[in-house]
């Protein structure tokens, strides 16, 4: 038999702040359901933006352009977030 087991911790506060929610998450499910061959090509997809600030997006926050979403550390999803967000 084989286990595991997953240790959750709160962060003391939220990378993304509480009243973009529903948006983020709607935004995290366009980017894990969105078509693109690399980072970019599916951050310019799910944010509906145009490639290259898509590239400079995924530059700015440090991401590798040839990782895809389920590649990511969640300050990585928070800092695109703030780069395609429409604040």
């Amino acid at each position: 038999m084989d286990g595991g087991l997953l240790a959750i911790t709160r962060r003391g506060s939220p990378l993304v702040p509480a009243s973009d929610r529903r948006e983020y998450e709607a935004f995290v499910r366009a980017m894990f359901t969105g078509r693109g061959s690399n980072l970019a090509a599916v951050l310019a997809t799910a944010a509906r933006i145009p490639m290259h600030r898509a590239r400079r997006a995924v530059a700015a926050v440090g991401a590798a352009e040839r990782r895809l979403p389920r590649d990511l550390r969640p300050e990585h999803w928070a800092a695109l977030w703030g780069q395609v967000s429409r604040r």
